[in-house]
């Protein structure tokens, strides 16, 4: 079960884990994701049943991923059920030790890549994988990075354009949010918009936008509204950028 606010990340993920024989179910919310694991284990012998939670750590308004941990932990028959946290930000301890209390399995960093999953399958469900794939290279500072975006899809070029469009669409819907919330002045709105934004643009290879994200994010987080202002333009900016290259993205021949 893969459970994210944002669809792009929800999008990559399923073809990553449906490519190692995974049945895979999406939930866009904690709260979802609860109801989808309660149907789970009411069906009497389920032929795919929920054996393991992929669960993003901040998807506002509703339940994170501490919360989300400790209802399905509550649900009878799924205490033992594997929920790894994934975020796009640096984990201080004291978070990391309120996620294992929760009962969450484990912490990973976005963006997630191939072998990463496979090395958690393995541990967790016994699923094995052969192929491995190379990291984004974090120095990268062109816009985009087209060959690693390339293997993050595992060289599907037709999978990639698509993941570039649903990456289009989330941006456009983020751009409008963060214009009102920087003129708002309301510093934890940017925080989390900015946040999304960073995962999203990580998981597609848009390193400036995804640093750029994480800078203005940094400066929401610290209510300084000022850099709040500078950076939120740098990062709409780029942001125009990528959704002007995710929709003139053309396949090699």
């Amino acid at each position: 079960l893969v459970v994210d606010d944002a669809p792009t990340m929800r999008l990559l993920l399923k073809q990553f884990l449906t490519g190692m024989g995974c049945t895979v179910s999406e939930a866009s919310s904690g709260e979802q994701a609860v109801e989808l694991i309660k149907t789970s284990l009411s069906i009497a012998n389920n032929p795919s049943p929920i054996e393991m939670v992929f669960c993003d750590m901040r998807m506002p308004p509703g339940m994170n991923g501490i919360e989300t941990t400790k209802s399905i932990k509550h649900i009878p028959g799924a205490r033992t059920l594997p929920v790894l946290g994934m975020t796009a930000d640096e984990v201080p301890h004291s978070t990391f030790q309120e996620a294992q209390r929760a009962g969450m399995t484990s912490l990973i960093s976005k963006p997630i890549g191939r072998t990463q999953l496979a090395s958690m399958l393995a541990e967790h469900t016994g699923t094995l994988l052969t192929r491995s794939q190379t990291p984004p290279g974090a120095e990268e500072t062109e816009a985009f990075d087209r060959k690693a975006a390339l293997e993050t899809c595992e060289g599907n070029e037709e999978f990639l354009k698509t993941l570039l469009l649903d990456m289009c669409k989330d941006l456009k819907s983020r751009k409008s949010a963060l214009e009102i919330s920087v003129q708002r002045k309301d510093s934890a709105r940017v925080a989390e918009i900015t946040h999304n934004i960073k995962g999203i643009a990580g998981i597609c290879s848009f390193l400036r936008l995804a640093k750029a994200a994480s800078d203005c994010q940094n400066a929401a987080s610290e209510s300084d509204y000022l850099s709040v202002r500078s950076k939120s333009q740098v990062v709409l900016e780029e942001m125009s950028i990528a959704i002007r290259i995710a929709e003139n993205f053309e396949m090699e021949r």
